[in-house]
This record gives structure tokens, C-alpha cells and sequence, in this order.
């Protein structure tokens, strides 16, 4: 027989709250393969650091100090890459093929002067499938898990057109279950977050500063990057050229700022600043949300904490259960028949890799999906959008997504096709919000699918590694950086 869940009639509500959650959005989604994690690394040689070194000193001559990701993804399509294998299996609560819920969240209050509005847009999942097929009616002690945070700004102008920019997009970085069971080349032995660092920017410029002594470096997290609890990455850093481009582009500003300072500790110190993430808490939501919830800074909810902030939220929530699946949505549901994720093929390292850079192209968009084909059987590169939605309402998402599929062919496609010395055809259907569907042939090999939960892929992100990658990536960084502070 099928729980009606408890709902409170009233709650606490936070005074002088101009906050109001525009909607909530439940759709029913589960049966994925297993997830496993497979971290970046680091491909430093002589070839390679001298092409990147050639781009390093274009900028300075240019003295714009502002290396750009097309030019990394150009000069070395391959250097940093997710691994050959995987590092381990990433767990979610009650298993990957747990039927769940995934969750879009839209919050809005008034923009500062009044001019517009600004939007907090949540996107993760469920601990479960905690609601009721009949009345809708969400279990209050279920979890919802924040996998990543997008801020907007949106106003009408003058003339009555309607303007979104994105302010922030991050990843939430987490592992719901607090631990992950990792396979070395000897014994298995169980990986929990005290000893998972995340590698941004950052933490690599900060390491070095410090001459790799992870002990001793943090900001917010102690030591910075190490995942004892969520942690905040900018989401288009999962494009590798972004993130060489990225690293690259605060040490040679850093440089320019203490041209007369010879301690590099100091150089690296202030490259982390101008190279540093955003926080979540600068969305005014998510600060409020954490009041409501005793001041706990953790990437989870209820539905409860929400009806503290607005009781009318539950007027605002959708949900698409059963059959109402198929009305929502424009891909398949269940897809059991696509390739496990643990393979060391070629394919399943590209296609980790397109879907997770790709997420961060759409929001940089204000795109919610995109469908293109992209293949290099011509002399160049051809890509075409069969499909695209906005993330906006009222937003036109055609010259969205034809910036989007410049900025694929110049960031990612480089990577792909090793600069178009593979033979690739590629059919992406990325959904920011659900699953990405990745079928690629490369080299003239069959076609093979693989089906990527978007909803929770920073719970898998590439930049996730433990303590001996991190140090190993950070030492190929540490050459590549010498040549920007010289």
C-alpha cells in the first residue's frame, strides 16, 4: 500500500525574506550503470611543454595575460586527459539502479537597484524515490542532494527584451555516501573523503606555493580542495584546455603584479586568488537555506527546509512520475543497453570526457539540452545542432547554441580527435539537468553509446583524485607553470 506522506501546514518562516522559489521540479529517473571515478592526468614532455611554452609567450608579448582555452586545446590536445582506468567506484545512496527522483529548483529575488531579478537554479537528486505516485505528496526525512549551482541575472530592458547572464555556475562536489571503494594496481582498500582532494586551479597554485606540502595550505577547507566536506568548482573547469587556460592565465597575472617580488611562494599565493572558485553560499537562497537549517553549510535539503523560506512551495512543485515521464521529457527513461563505464577503451575515456566538459558549455549558454552530431570525415570538422532548449523561459536558444558549438569545436573537439588526426563521429544528447547520451566511433570502429547521469556528475568529476594523483598532477603543473613565471 502506498505511504501519503506527512505535510506540515505551517511553517517558521525567515522574516524580511524577499526570497521566493519559483519552482521545483520532481521527475522520476534510476537503473544506471555503475559510476566510477576516473581522475585527469597530466601528459608533460619536452613536445608538449614547448607548444605550451610558445602560447605563454604570445600573451606576454601581448601583455594580455589572459591564456585562452582554444589556443591550449590547439597546442596540446592531449595533456591533460581522465585516466586510462578507473580509480574506483563511486557509490549512491541505495545503488545506481535505485529508482530516484531528479530535481531542478528555481529561486528568484529582487536583482540589487531593483533592476531585474536574480536566480539561484538547483540541479541534483533524491536519496530515494520518496514521493507518492497518487497524491505527490513528498516524504519530509528525504534528501535532496545539490550536485550543482547556477546564478543568474535576468531583467527586461527598455524595449521589452528579455537579458540572462550567467553570474556563477559550479559544481557541488560530494560523495553522498562519505566513502568510495578504490581498486590500485595491488589490493582494494576502501577511499573516503579525508583523503579525496579535488584539484582546482587553486589547489594546484597553492600546492606548488608551498612546495607540495599538503598539510600546510587552506583557505576554506582544511587543507584546501580536500573533500572532508562539499566542495565548490567551478563547473567548465572539467574541460581540460579551461583548466590549463585557467591555471596558466592566474600565474601569468600574479607575475605581472609582483614583477618586483622574487619569492614565488608569493607569485603562487596570489594566483590562487585570482584563479579561485566561487561559493555557493554567494547565492542568497542557498545562505538563507543554511540558516533555515542550523547554519549547516552541507549540499543537502528538505522539503521542509524549503517550506521554511517559502510556504508556498509546494504549489510551485511538478512532479513527473510513472507515465508522466514520458510527457516530460525527450529522451529515453531507462536505457540499460549502453556500455559500462569502467572499461579502458578509448570511447569511455572521451566520453566521460564530452559529457562532463560539455555540462559546462551548456550552462555558460543558458541551455538546458543540446542534440548535435559532429563529425571529421570532411577536410574540417562539421557540427550540426539538431535540437536545442533554453534554461531561460522566453530565451531563444538557436544563437545560444550555435555559440555553444564554436566554442565545442575550438575547447573539446581539439581533444577528441587529437586535433583531428583520429577519425571521429560523434552524436551527443546532453541534458544539463538529466543524462547525457554519448555515441562515438572512432578510427572507423562500430558506434558505441554511453548514457552519463548528468544530475549527479559531481559526484564522479575528473578533478576528484586521491592525495598521490593530486601530487603527481601538481608536479606536472609545477613545469608547466616554471615557464609563465621566468
Amino acid at each position: 500500500m502506498e505511504n501519503n506522506f506527512y505535510q506540515a501546514p505551517q511553517y517558521n518562516v525567515v522574516q524580511n525574506s524577499n526570497i521566493q522559489i519559483r519552482k521545483l521540479i520532481l521527475t522520476e529517473t534510476g537503473d544506471y550503470k555503475d559510476q566510477w571515478l576516473r581522475p585527469m592526468t597530466l601528459n608533460v614532455d619536452f613536445d608538449r611543454l614547448g607548444r605550451i611554452e610558445d602560447v605563454i609567450v604570445r600573451e606576454q608579448q601581448l601583455k594580455t595575460y589572459n591564456v585562452k582555452p582554444s589556443e591550449i586545446a590547439k597546442a596540446a590536445p592531449d595533456i591533460l586527459l581522465p585516466s586510462a582506468t578507473v580509480a574506483g567506484h563511486v557509490d549512491i545512496p541505495y545503488g545506481w539502479r535505485e529508482k530516484r527522483l531528479r530535481f531542478v529548483l528555481e529561486a528568484v529575488h529582487p536583482a540589487p537597484g531593483g533592476h531585474g531579478e536574480m536566480v539561484t537554479v538547483l540541479q541534483g537528486y533524491t536519496e530515494y524515490f520518496g514521493i507518492s505516485k497518487q497524491s505527490k505528496s513528498i516524504d519530509p526525512r528525504m534528501k535532496f542532494y545539490i550536485n550543482s549551482v547556477l546564478l543568474l541575472h535576468r531583467q527586461v530592458d527598455h524595449t521589452g527584451r528579455l537579458i540572462a547572464r550567467v553570474i556563477k555556475h559550479m559544481d557541488v562536489v560530494h560523495l553522498p555516501n562519505g566513502s568510495m571503494e578504490v581498486t590500485d594496481t595491488t589490493n582494494q582498500f576502501t577511499l573516503n573523503t579525508p583523503n579525496l582532494i579535488v584539484c582546482r586551479p587553486e589547489d594546484v597554485v597553492t600546492a606548488i606555493g608551498v612546495n607540495y606540502n599538503m598539510d600546510n595550505y587552506g583557505v576554506d577547507i582544511t587543507p584546501a580542495g580536500v573533500l572532508a566536506s562539499p566542495v565548490d568548482v567551478r563547473k567548465d573547469l572539467n574541460a581540460p584546455a579551461k583548466h590549463i587556460a585557467t591555471t596558466l592565465s592566474g600565474i601569468l597575472r600574479s607575475r605581472m603584479t609582483t614583477e618586483f617580488t622574487y619569492n614565488d611562494v608569493d607569485i603562487y599565493d596570489q594566483a590562487a586568488s585570482y584563479v579561485k572558485s566561487p561559493n555557493r553560499l554567494d547565492s542568497a537562497f542557498l545562505d538563507r537555506l543554511t540558516m533555515v537549517k542550523g547554519m549547516n553549510i552541507d549540499n543537502t535539503f528538505t522539503i521542509e527546509d524549503l517550506r521554511k523560506i517559502d510556504p508556498n512551495v509546494d504549489n510551485v512543485t511538478t512532479a513527473y512520475v510513472g507515465s508522466d515521464v514520458a510527457i516530460q521529457q525527450n529522451q529515453p527513461m531507462f536505457t540499460t543497453d549502453t556500455e559500462e563505464l569502467n572499461t579502458t577503451t578509448l570511447e569511455n575515456r572521451l566520453a566521460i570526457l564530452i559529457a562532463e566538459s560539455l555540462s559546462g558549455l551548456l550552462a555558460e549558454n543558458l541551455l538546458t539540452m543540446v542534440h548535435m552530431t559532429v563529425t571529421n570525415i570532411t577536410p574540417e570538422p562539421t557540427a550540426n545542432i539538431l535540437f536545442s532548449a533554453s534554461l531561460v523561459d522566453g530565451l531563444d536558444p538557436v544563437i545560444w547554441a550555435e555559440r555553444l558549438k564554436t566554442q565545442f569545436l575550438e575547447i573539446i573537439w581539439p581533444t577528441v580527435s587529437a586535433n583531428n588526426q583520429m577519425l571521429v563521429n560523434l552524436d551527443v544528447f546532453a541534458n544539463l539537468v538529466s543524462d547525457t547520451f554519448v555515441t562515438i566511433s572512432v578510427n572507423g570502429n562500430p558506434e558505441v553509446m554511453f548514457r552519463i547521469p548528468t544530475f549527479a556528475s559531481a559526484t564522479f568529476t575528473p578533478l576528484m583524485m586521491n592525495k598521490q594523483t593530486f601530487e603527481t598532477v601538481t608536479s606536472g603543473y609545477k613545469q608547466l607553470t616554471d615557464i609563465a613565471t621566468i
